[in-house]
Parts: C-alpha cells; structure tokens; sequence
C-alpha cells in the first residue's frame, strides 16, 4: 500500500494498483496532478513527486519535505530541499 503526503500535512493511505502497470501509472499522476520524477530515499521508500512543482508554484510539502531531508541521499536533487506539491510514497522494491 503506498502513501499520499498532500501539501496540507495529511498522510492517507492509498491505492496505486499493480506494479508495472499504466493504471498504477496514470493513478499516480492523478495523485500528484502532473507527470512525475522517482526519489529513492535511503529509508527504502521512494518518493512520487511533481517533476514540475516548483515551476508550477504548487504549494510547498511540509511533510514530504522533512521526510525527504532525514532519508535523501543528495538534498540538491529538489531546489533547496523543497518537495512541492503532493508526493506518493511506495517501498522501493515495489519500483519495477
């Protein structure tokens, strides 16, 4: 089961589908409102971010955020350490 980190600070539990399918694909997109880029994060979970949230000026992800900066291997992948907009987060080895 995968995670939504919605910029409002509440995490659900949610739904993505079957691994390696376009449902779980185009669901996550749903998610996040956009295309998206993977974050493998040192925790063994992988973040679902929008590739274009700073761009787009969605809101910042306070909880995504501090997720990020305790387990990310580079902070300098996301503009100051900033995630923006929703995230979904799955275990990385749901990650085909």
């Amino acid at each position: 089961m995968a995670k939504l980190y919605n910029t409002k600070g509440k995490v659900t539990e949610v739904n993505i589908g079957e691994v390696g399918t376009q449902e779980r694909g185009d669901k996550i997109r749903e998610l996040i409102d956009g295309y998206f880029a993977i974050i493998h994060l040192k925790n063994g979970k992988s973040f679902f971010i929008n590739e274009n949230g700073m761009n787009r000026h969605l809101p910042v992800n306070e909880k995504a955020t501090m997720e990020f900066q305790t387990h990310a291997y580079n902070k300098a992948i996301c503009y100051e350490g900033l995630i923006f907009g929703n995230v979904v987060e799955v275990d990385s080895k749901e990650i085909n």
